[in-house]
């Protein structure tokens, strides 16, 4: 699910309601505060998801069955 792999790091709304994205992009784009945050916190959330550790764990689950 994405919400538990981008955490705080990302801006959620409804992609089926043109409203909620046209919301969404006027909030991102006008609060610098806002905007800095999820900059900032992209970066750290994205680092435990590495090449490296997915290889290792499939290769731990295809091993276990």
């Amino acid at each position: 699910p994405l919400r538990e792999s981008a955490g705080n790091a990302a801006f959620f709304f409804d992609p089926m309601d043109e409203d909620a994205i046209a919301a969404a992009l006027d909030c991102i784009t006008e609060d610098e505060i806002l905007r800095r945050t999820l900059a900032e916190s992209g970066p750290r959330q994205a680092r435990p998801f590495t090449w490296e550790r997915t290889a290792r764990q499939t290769l731990e689950i295809l091993l276990s069955i």
